[in-house]
């Protein structure tokens, strides 16, 4: 089986930007850890047994520096955790694949499951397990389209999806909505440059495009959502909150961001 590293192309390569665990999410994570490993493995010889398995399968470490208990036969948590601290950041979904794979009871693996995908919801971590497998919410190649909108050389461009992300994946609280007004406003801003037109808007931008009618008419759309009366910039103004979530948010930060990238590539030809 493929581990969350190997799949996102993480380990023999280099990963493409820096990527993080903080140390919130991390506690956050050993206490569920810590909880399903000491309720799954009840008894003495069960929880002997799952700590030994993991010490030597996933640390591969000399089980004779595996420590127990001075008062009873147990063997001691403290030293995965030490190991736990120290690993990578990918590494620390690896160990929760494994985890999950090595348990029969699967009232007890939906239960860890659902407990740490609820501390990755409350803590914004860009994850979701599904189907025992750490898989992200952003792809790899949305992420680099986002990577690529918000490098580009139209500085006002890269800078409303710069905003986006940052809205998105504000904390304690996302902010959805603004993220989502970033996000347009960044191929707002690419058509004014294209068009040379101050005042210029996106259904303007894509009856310059020479693409298919539909794409044209999607286009538009998406304009229309964000600007129509009840859309996110009219409810901003009442003060309106149109319940937008994540999903919403995170289909227009990369829709859009692949959007400035492909007009870019079409306007510099």
């Amino acid at each position: 089986m493929n581990t969350f590293s190997e799949r996102q192309g993480l380990v023999g390569s280099t990963a493409l930007g820096p990527t993080v665990m903080p140390i919130e999410v991390r506690n956050r994570i050993w206490n569920v850890v810590q909880n399903y490993i000491d309720k799954e493995f009840q008894g003495r010889s069960n929880r002997n047994v799952a700590i030994l398995y993991i010490w030597d399968k996933f640390f591969k470490e000399n089980k004779n520096y595996l420590k127990k208990s001075p008062f009873s036969d147990y063997y001691l948590l403290d030293q995965i955790q030490q190991k736990f601290y120290q690993l990578a950041w990918n590494a620390v979904y690896d160990f929760l694949e494994f985890l999950i794979s090595i348990v029969n009871s699967q009232e007890y693996v939906n239960n860890f499951i659902g407990k740490l995908n609820g501390v990755f919801i409350d803590e914004r971590v860009q994850y979701k397990i599904i189907k025992g497998y750490v898989t992200p919410l952003i792809s790899g190649e949305e992420a680099e389209e986002v990577d690529s909108a918000i490098n580009n050389k139209y500085g006002i461009v890269s800078g409303h999806i710069k905003k986006a992300l940052e809205f998105y994946k504000k904390r304690p609280v996302a902010d959805y909505q603004n993220s989502i007004k970033e996000s347009i406003s960044a191929l707002e801003a690419l058509g004014r440059i294209v068009l040379n037109k101050p005042s210029a808007t996106l259904g303007e931008l894509a009856e310059q495009l020479n693409v298919h009618p539909a794409f044209k008419d999607a286009i538009k759309k998406l304009y229309g959502w964000t600007s129509d009366e009840g859309g996110i910039r009219h409810a901003e103004k009442d003060g309106k909150n149109l319940g937008v979530g994540e999903a919403e948010a995170r289909f227009m930060l990369v829709q859009c961001s692949a959007l400035v990238n492909y007009v870019i590539t079409k306007y510099e030809k």
